[in-house]
């Protein structure tokens, strides 16, 4: 793109030559800009990500929405900080060009843990079929971990949940691998009628007859993990100051040399990366995010022997 932009400014640009993002996956889009002396590298480069799915999946009950997806399918979906719908009896279908019974919510995320002990999170989810039989509403739940825009039966976390009652949130554990890849995927979670037909929870792209389909974006992230040597008496501590500036802080009796601090975007990008050393009973040290873009970071501090992670949010 030709340059230069100045300092404040700001650029458009279009684009001659097309990507082709046909084939099933994610793909990731990045902005970056080159400035000859930078000395603050890190912060030059943005991405998004953008993802192909394989599968659409839809309501194949005759008539326009809200046949087949009224009382049926998730009518209020809760997990971490996820909460959407009311209850309330209606189709989910978005945006409205989606196929009848699909809701693209994907521009929602919320954070989910990967470390062993940690792992286990309770999702929320509700249905309001009045008349039921036993067990005919169920709730699948997969998250694409490979990137690979499809749902394989290896990443399906919940199996056909089923629902005591309509009409109230009923919660549903699903435990994220501690090897999952860290970053944002796509999570799939589907509740339909199985008494009538088509009608197979356990299919992520198989149609069906009463039901919704629902695609949202969650983060996979190491909030905490340690080993046999941690620093067991350690206070690890993160204060926000005006700014976007941060202390961060680990108070410990038991110093074992430098530690590095680094922090990285909700990507797994390296933003910085540093050494800190011991002083006066803690590793101390002032993080300038002044200069980063809004959003949720990982700061880590870490030896050979332990690794602490805590959130910050740059405003």
């Amino acid at each position: 793109v030709p340059g230069p932009i100045a300092a404040g400014a700001t650029g458009s640009y279009s684009f001659t030559t097309t990507a082709d993002l046909s084939a099933n996956g994610s793909y990731t889009v990045c902005a970056k800009t080159v400035l000859v002396g930078d000395q603050n590298p890190s912060n030059d480069q943005f991405c998004k990500v953008v993802n192909n799915l394989s599968c659409i999946p839809m309501s194949t009950e005759p008539g326009a929405p809200p046949a087949g997806c009224n009382l049926d399918g998730i009518k209020r979906f809760v997990l971490g900080t996820i909460d959407i719908d009311d209850g309330g009896i209606g189709c989910n279908t978005e945006p409205a060009s989606s196929p009848k019974g699909y809701a693209n919510r994907t521009h929602l995320s919320t954070d989910l843990d990967r470390v062993s002990g940690l792992n286990t999170h309770v999702l929320q989810a509700m249905h309001m079929w009045d008349a039921a039989p036993a067990n005919a509403e169920q709730i699948s739940v997969w998250i694409d971990f490979n990137y690979n825009g499809t749902f394989e039966p290896s990443e399906q976390l919940l199996s056909g949940g089923t629902f005591p009652s309509h009409g109230t949130l009923h919660s549903f554990n699903i435990t994220i691998p501690p090897t999952a890849n860290l970053g944002s995927h796509i999570l799939r979670a589907r509740c339909i009628d199985t008494t009538s037909s088509p009608g197979d929870p356990n299919d992520p792209c198989a149609n069906f007859r009463y039901g919704e389909t629902h695609d949202y974006t969650v983060n996979i992230i190491d909030t905490l993990s340690t080993s046999d040597n941690e620093l067991v008496n350690g206070d690890f501590e993160i204060f926000s100051l005006d700014g976007n500036n941060f202390d961060v802080e680990l108070a410990t009796t038991n110093p074992t040399g430098n530690l590095r601090l680094s922090v990285h975007n909700i990507l797994g990008q390296l933003i910085s990366s540093m050494p800190i050393g011991y002083e006066n009973g803690k590793y101390q040290h002032r993080l300038d995010m002044s200069t980063q873009a809004t959003g949720v970071y990982l700061v880590t501090l870490q030896n050979d022997t332990m690794k602490k992670t805590k959130k910050i949010i740059v405003k």
